[in-house]
């Protein structure tokens, strides 16, 4: 129960955050302030909202730096081809198709010596 309104009271503080920040960036539209000033408003705006993310955001940063450097510390990466055993088979299989694409085949019948029928003419019979 106690998780569902803590869930409940975040996402009312990410609503009241949201209605804030449009509220703020319409009267900093109104009056023709730089962009500059108003990415800071927001910024002061969140760390007064929510002072916990700031906290959680060096935390992140810090645990991706220290596994950025244990990367950098394993040295650089090495790739070595495997062998494959079944090389020499495949090479052979090659070799053999390439051979077999090689040799002319004869057409298995000549359609210029074919005759055409025609259909044949008159009623039909019914069979059955």
């Amino acid at each position: 129960m106690e998780i569902i309104f803590l869930l409940v009271w975040k996402m009312r503080q990410n609503i009241e955050f949201q209605t804030a920040r449009s509220t703020l960036q319409a009267l900093l539209n109104q009056k023709g302030a730089e962009p500059k000033h108003i990415e800071d408003a927001f910024e002061d705006l969140k760390n007064s909202f929510f002072p916990f993310e700031k906290n959680q955001k060096k935390q992140e940063i810090g645990a991706l730096r220290q596994a950025m450097m244990r990367e950098i510390a394993r040295g650089a990466l090495s790739v070595t081809p495997m062998a494959d055993p079944d090389r020499r088979k495949m090479a052979n299989r090659l070799v053999r198709g390439q051979e077999r694409l090689a040799v002319p085949r004869r057409p298995a019948f000549d359609l210029s010596k074919a005759k055409v029928v025609p259909p044949p003419r008159g009623p039909r019979r019914r069979t059955g």
